[in-house]
């Protein structure tokens, strides 16, 4: 009896996917270590918002829609720009915000670290704002 054995291809596109994939599950726990371990360590700006802002909520769905990615080969480590759209449900601990339902665009800069992509800088904005760009 022979043994077939596939060849899993995985697309730095996919590597980049799971590392958001990661991200959104760790926001869904609630879980700030698995945030943190996300983003890469000089990723100041990040580690400080995600560290202070994520004990005044409650993520009960983070999604992403509309992923476009575009890879830098040439820098060392290659580095990676990821442009989406992210529809999260989340519910303020403090009540000091009405929402729960929010969609922001955002711009996400990563980098190679071994096998997987962290996270090291962000832009965002409204996307039903008419003035905002990025």
């Amino acid at each position: 009896a022979g043994v077939l054995l596939e060849r899993v291809v995985v697309t730095e596109r996919e590597e980049v996917e799971a590392a958001f994939d990661e991200i959104a599950a760790a926001l869904e726990r609630n879980d700030v270590p698995g945030v943190m371990a996300c983003l890469a360590p000089e990723a100041m700006q990040l580690r400080t918002e995600a560290s202070s802002r994520m004990p005044r909520v409650e993520i009960d769905d983070a999604r992403i829609r509309d992923l476009k990615v575009s890879f830098n080969h040439r820098a060392n480590p290659p580095t990676a720009r990821a442009d989406f759209k992210a529809i999260v449900k989340a519910r303020d601990t403090k009540g000091e915000v009405p929402y729960e339902h929010f969609i922001r665009q955002f711009s996400v800069g990563l980098r190679r670290d071994g096998d997987r992509w962290l996270l090291t800088d962000y832009t965002s904005f409204d996307p039903l704002d008419p003035d905002a760009k990025w």
